[in-house]
């Protein structure tokens, strides 16, 4: 659908259920007055005015024939006319006190299904939330719901986004997919979806750093003790005000005794990062960029299904395990820790820290000078300390090397004032954590201007209270710290209240039907047409649907014969679900392949009928209308 000019006005609409105090981002940004805001135009442009570089602090692509559960919304027929549209908020904030979107808000939006799915950061309960708005489209009554989480995290299985990995071909950035949504001459509702890689890349760089932040809440709740959460705090705050990776072991540091305790108890064998990476998959892997492409229903029913291999359902092994003696481990805890940070809330501690010039010092400098013309060229050296090469243009420093206790640091500029040249942008510091507050080469002797005033952010943060069991909040931890340097900070975090979760249906009287309900009812019973409800509604309903459903349902319950990587279709229910964890341990997956092999005998059929059929082409699932086919 192309939008009308007239309706990228700002409008809100009525939610169907009240949105938490102290919400996810995604409530912080998008809801006004109980209502989410629409059109999706105005709602990416009320969303861009939190960014410090406005919609250049967005990425989007499009993906046809992708693997959302929507994929089928608009019909075998109908990808390229109606694509869902994956955006992620990548820009920084605009200010300390504004809500920090970047890596914590992702939107998925389908047209035809008239659904928004959302992935949204919540600083009160720790976690991504996963929500749903639906009827998102003209004339609709959007409700904003909690989304099934415990079947979100079947592909989620890292608590957070995925993407897949490079080169990202079923996306908009892949030629023969852009020819194709171009040949539509849709708008996509002015989505800027003509890009090159660049744009994929981006997301899963933010993808890569969200993964970090669930990463980051569960070492913060193995420190049993809140000396040794400020001890995390403390050095998670300087290895980003100082841009240096902290290296010194845990093991090492008294304070985190209850953090490596916990490590050598829980984990010994390695703390487990998850793996926020899906394979790539190329839809049109046997065209070239210049052929032709065959776009009939036939064809992209069996490019829309997805192998084993590529599916989000499939069991991904962990992606690494932190070893508690690892030299690298230290810097990868504080790294994943510091991502709670945005560089703009760093530059504002670094200039509240510098409204205190009490901790100044002058240290003189070594330096060379050579004319070249209107330019000088500038080198000094502060003993092994530090080495600075640039030139002196004007009332500006072009700093083209820094070097400081031997460890390259990255250029910068540095314009003049009445205390010398300042940097412009971060301010730069030592190893021991001094601020280079100036630079002074005029007149003679050179001085660099050093403030040591990390103590003061380390009296704040020993002031902090941090109690425990509470996650790793951004706003409260900003909130104290400024207001322990007298500076303006954003609120604490307000009470966590989640939206309620929608009903999952009723429970079988039929004991017949138990075993369906024990390990299908978590994705199976809800009233969504994706995945299909065919639990949903009294007994003879669920009766008559499981047997329109058994062809597909056997085809995925005989998966758990194969071993993992050489079956055609992920098993049903899917691996990573709490559903399937003893399925294959009782006598339920053999009562339940036998009762639907039974309802097919009740239609003249056998189970052996649909053996050589494609999955593809299987009969449908099909429990709504616009369901005309299911995973």
């Amino acid at each position: 659908m192309v939008w009308p000019t007239i309706l990228l006005l700002l409008v809100v609409m009525p939610l169907g259920a009240q949105a938490a105090p102290g919400g996810s981002v995604f409530e912080q940004v998008a809801v006004k007055d109980n209502a989410v805001i629409w059109p999706l135009d105005a709602l990416l442009e009320h969303i861009a005015r939190q960014l410090a570089d406005g919609r250049d602090g967005m990425r989007t692509v499009l993906i046809p024939v992708g693997r959302s559960l929507q994929r089928h919304a608009a019909g075998d027929a109908h990808y390229f006319d109606s694509p869902r549209a994956v955006i992620a908020i990548t820009g920084e904030p605009v200010s300390a006190t504004a809500p920090l979107l970047k890596d914590r808000l992702y939107l998925g939006h389908h047209a035809v299904a008239g659904m928004l799915e959302v992935i949204s950061y919540h600083e009160g309960s720790g976690r991504f939330e996963f929500f749903i708005v639906d009827d998102y489209r003209a004339s609709g009554t959007p409700h904003l719901r909690a989304g099934n989480r415990g079947m979100c995290l079947a592909c989620h299985q890292n608590d957070a986004p995925i993407f897949s990995r490079p080169n990202w071909d079923e996306t908009s950035a892949n030629p023969i997919i852009a020819r194709l949504l171009a040949s539509t001459g849709k708008d996509y509702d002015h989505l800027p979806w003509r890009h090159g890689v660049d744009v994929p890349l981006a997301i899963d760089e933010s993808t890569e750093r969200a993964n970090l932040l669930p990463v980051a809440q569960r070492l913060w709740a193995a420190c049993g003790d809140t000396a040794c959460r400020r001890q995390l705090l403390w050095r998670t705050l300087k290895s980003r005000l100082t841009g240096l990776p902290e290296t010194a072991p845990l093991t090492e540091d008294p304070a985190l005794a209850s953090l490596t305790d916990t490590w050598q108890r829980q984990w010994p064998g390695g703390f487990v990062i998850p793996e926020p990476d899906i394979p790539n998959r190329q839809p049109f892997a046997a065209t070239l960029p210049w052929q032709s492409v065959p776009t009939d229903a036939a064809t992209l029913r069996q490019l829309a299904d997805v192998a084993e291999r590529f599916d989000a359902l499939a069991l991904r092994p962990p992606r690494d395990r932190w070893l508690l003696d690892d030299r690298q481990t230290p810097a990868r805890v504080f790294h994943a820790l510091g991502q709670f940070f945005s560089n703009t809330d760093i530059n504002a501690l670094t200039d509240a820290l510098a409204a205190d010039d009490n901790t100044v010092t002058a240290a003189a400098l070594d330096c060379r000078f050579a004319q070249r013309g209107a330019r000088r060229n500038v080198d000094c050296r502060l003993g092994e300390t530090l080495h600075l090469q640039g030139r002196e243009q004007g009332d500006r420093l072009i700093v083209d090397r820094l070097v400081i206790d031997g460890r390259s640091r990255p250029g910068l500029v540095m314009r003049a004032t009445q205390q010398g040249f300042v940097a412009a942008g971060a301010t730069p510091r030592l190893s021991d954590g001094r601020a280079i507050r100036a630079l002074r080469l005029d007149p003679s002797p050179p001085v660099l201007a050093l403030a040591d005033d990390l103590t003061r952010l380390s009296a704040a943060v020993a002031a902090m209270p941090l109690p425990d069991k509470t996650p790793l909040q951004r706003r409260t931890v900003l909130s104290a710290l400024f207001a322990g340097l007298d500076a303006e900070g954003p609120a604490p975090v307000e009470a966590f209240a989640p939206l309620a979760t929608a009903d999952r249906g009723e429970r079988a009287r039929d004991p017949a039907l138990a075993p369906f309900y024990r390990h299908c009812a978590l994705c199976h019973s809800s009233t969504d047409a994706f995945p299909p409800g065919f639990l949903r509604g009294d007994d003879d309903t669920v009766h008559q649907r499981l047997t329109d459903c058994a062809p597909r349902m056997l085809r995925r319950l005989s998966m758990w014969e194969h071993p993992a990587g050489s079956r055609e279709k992920t098993p049903m229910p899917p691996p990573a679900s709490a559903q399937a964890s003893d399925i294959q341990r009782g006598d339920d997956l053999t009562t339940m392949r036998a009762w639907l092999a039974g309802r097919l005998a009740t239609r003249g059929q056998r189970v052996d009928t649909f053996a050589h059929t494609a999955y593809a082409d299987l009969p449908p699932c099909a429990i709504y209308p616009e369901s005309a086919h299911v995973r």
